[in-house]
């Protein structure tokens, strides 16, 4: 049976991938996302009134998260206090 190169190639870099070291543990420990608001509104069951409930929620991440570094060699963080608004329907 013969090989071609893209064959050797794949087999070359899944054993590489299966071969590499594990990532180190995170060392410090992270702190729970803060609900900062909180809003729920359920339809009035009124004809032409929006026909679902919905669910909004603030949520504050106190956790500074490091994404490793960039390619043109500066480190890509994401400060910790990032806000973000959720909102879902159901």
């Amino acid at each position: 049976m013969q090989f071609t190169i893209t064959s050797a190639v794949t087999l070359l870099a899944f054993a590489s991938s299966a071969a590499a070291s594990p990532l180190a543990a995170r060392q410090d420990a992270l702190q729970d996302w803060q609900v900062t608001d909180l809003a729920v509104s359920v339809p009035m069951g009124r004809p032409g009134s929006y026909p679902w409930g919905t669910l909004k929620a603030n949520i504050t991440d106190p956790n500074a998260i490091n994404l490793g570094t960039s390619s043109d060699g500066s480190q890509m963080i994401v400060p910790a206090g990032s806000k973000r608004v959720v909102s879902f329907a159901c």
